[in-house]
């Protein structure tokens, strides 16, 4: 495998169904794919840019996955051979992208987590893949969100701040 360098956390994901495919974001806003358990890797034309922060593959249909990196977020529907940007409204002028989590029972279904110490700017979500993003940062304390989980049985985010954790209910 040929690729770049990659970040400080470097995004490898599993394919939530198929345990033999995996993707990896290097620094330079590519995507990589592999069908074989690693053998041999593919590039995903994402054309980020920069260093992609995370991926996620939707469970429920995973043809549809998502990236992001520091100030973009992007979705392909066909397992990462063509991508759409849908970073929309998101706030990400000196905050970034931190995290992506995805639906256990609906592809369209995102949430972004959003790093930095801008209030009330912690968490944004999306039912209709991307458009439109509504904040649901709540009361969430004013520090750097860094990862998320969507829970399947009771809708719930736990989230996992800097410093905490917290769980916001969804109705």
């Amino acid at each position: 495998m040929s690729t770049g360098w990659g970040s400080w956390v470097t995004p490898y994901v599993m394919d939530p169904v198929n345990h033999l495919v995996l993707y990896y974001g290097d620094d330079y806003g590519n995507i990589y794919k592999t069908t074989n358990g690693g053998n041999t890797w593919s590039l995903k034309n994402a054309n980020f840019g920069n260093s992609i922060f995370s991926i996620a593959v939707a469970p429920s249909n995973t043809d549809y996955m998502y990236a992001c990196s520091l100030n973009k977020i992007k979705i392909s529907a066909d397992a990462g051979s063509n991508w759409t940007e849908i970073t929309g409204d998101v706030p990400h002028d000196g905050i970034g992208f931190n995290y992506l989590a995805v639906s256990n029972v609906n592809p369209e279904e995102i949430w972004v987590a959003l790093s930095g110490y801008s209030e009330g700017e912690k968490i944004f979500y999306s039912d209709d893949a991307g458009a439109p993003w509504i904040n649901i940062s709540g009361s969430l304390p004013n520090v750097p969100v860094n990862t998320m989980y969507m829970k399947t049985i009771l809708p719930m985010e736990f989230i996992s701040a800097l410093i905490s954790a917290y769980f916001i209910r969804i109705a």
